[in-house]
This record gives C-alpha cells, structure tokens and sequence, in this order.
C-alpha cells in the first residue's frame, strides 16, 4: 500500500505516446524527466492508464491522474501547444487540485485546500538527439498556507521551477526513439525544496525517481508512465 501510494504521486508526466501519431518537429520533446513535454496528443486520442488524457484538439489536450484521484488529491490538468519547430517547442499548462492537508500526512493540520498552477515548458533542441526542457507554474493557493508548519514530503507541491536535460541514444531520425534517458533538477518556492532526479525511457514505457534530500517524510518520488491508447 506504501508503495502505491508513493507510485500514485509519481505519476506526473506525460508518456510520449501522446505524441506518437502526431506530425512533430522534433521527436525528442516529447520525452522528459519531470516536466511535461510541450507537445500535446492528437485531436481524438484518448490515453487509458494511471493518467487519462485526451486531446480535445492537436493543439489542446486535457488530463487526470486517476491514482492520485483514489488516494483524495482531485486534479485535472490541461496543456495547450503554443509553437513547435525543430529548435524550439514552448506549451503553456494549468492545474487544478483539492486535498486535505491531513489526508497526506497525519501531522498536518485538518485544511482542505484547493490549487489553481498555471504554468509553461520551453524546450531547446541541442542537436538531433539532445533537447533542454525549462519551466515551473506558479501556484494559488484558495486559504493561506503555513507551509512551515506542514510535513514536507514529495507529494507535495507549491510553486516550481524545474529544468531538464534528455538525451535519445537510441534513435532513428524522426521515425522512431528507442531509448531515452532524462535528468532534471527543481525547486519548490514554497516548501524550500530542492529536488534532483533521473529517467529512463524504453519507448513509451519510462521509470525513474526524483529526490528531495530535505524533504521530511517520503523524500523519494518514483516515476512510471506507460499508457494504452484509444483514437476516437
């Protein structure tokens, strides 16, 4: 139960299967470690799995984290695709959340609070196998927080700054991807979070885990994406 519970918040990016019929400029945005790709799936697609998204138009995908909805912390995202060449992507995102503070951490206070996150993702292509992923969102918080009265743990999440650096060494042009690995670094504003990990990509299957050395309870957040795909 512990481990799905860490699993359930682990599952935050986007499989590049999202991407995989969709004409793009370059292949390699649409595998990160821990922010979402710039890239959005194709219009009529729906993706069943530990997340559910679909894409309301190519440019327009929206998105839940069902496990995440099990264990009471209620999200939807959404991701809007802004631009796409071979050297640049940029995607501006949003998120909603409802929880209980208490229901994460049996030492924080009995708050129910709601999160509004708008954000974007930028990302550079550096050559044809390499790619540099930066952004965050900044979050809003419905009631005042004291975040230094609440157990700091990777489930948690405040207003970030991240940035990613991933690199294909397995691939064949634009046609295919096979093995991909990502590394990333982030940090919490609001808890005063540093967070470093790493991601491996065999195809649209992905594992890996991002760290937070000061976090006080669960500082590990282990990360797998792996979906089935319907296009309607």
């Amino acid at each position: 139960m512990i481990i799905l519970r860490l699993w359930a918040f682990g599952l935050l990016c986007a499989s590049p299967t999202f991407a995989a019929s969709k004409a793009v400029e370059n292949p390699v945005f649409a595998y990160t470690h821990l922010l979402p790709s710039p890239y959005t799936m194709p219009a009529g697609r729906l993706v069943l799995g530990t997340d559910i998204a679909f894409g309301l138009f190519d440019s327009v995908q929206v998105s839940s984290n069902v496990i995440r909805d099990i264990y009471k912390t209620y999200n939807a995202q959404i991701k809007v695709q802004v631009y796409d060449s071979h050297p640049f992507a940029l995607a501006v995102t949003g998120g909603w959340e409802f929880y209980n503070l208490r229901s994460l951490d049996s030492g924080n206070p009995d708050l129910d609070i709601t999160i509004l996150s708008p954000g974007l993702v930028a990302a550079v292509g550096l050559g044809d196998s390499v790619a540099w992923f930066v952004g965050g969102n900044k979050s809003i918080f419905n009631v005042p927080v004291n975040f230094s009265g609440v157990t700091s743990s990777s489930f948690l999440r405040g207003t970030v700054a991240q940035s990613d650096l991933t690199w294909a060494y397995l691939a064949s042009g634009k046609k295919g991807i096979s093995n991909v690995v990502a590394v990333g670094a982030s940090y919490d504003v609001d808890y005063k979070l540093l967070g470093v990990g790493l991601s491996h990509y065999w195809g649209g299957f992905r594992v890996g885990f991002h760290y937070y050395p000061k976090a006080e309870s669960n500082p590990v957040l282990p990360l797998i994406t792996g979906s089935t795909v319907v296009n309607l």
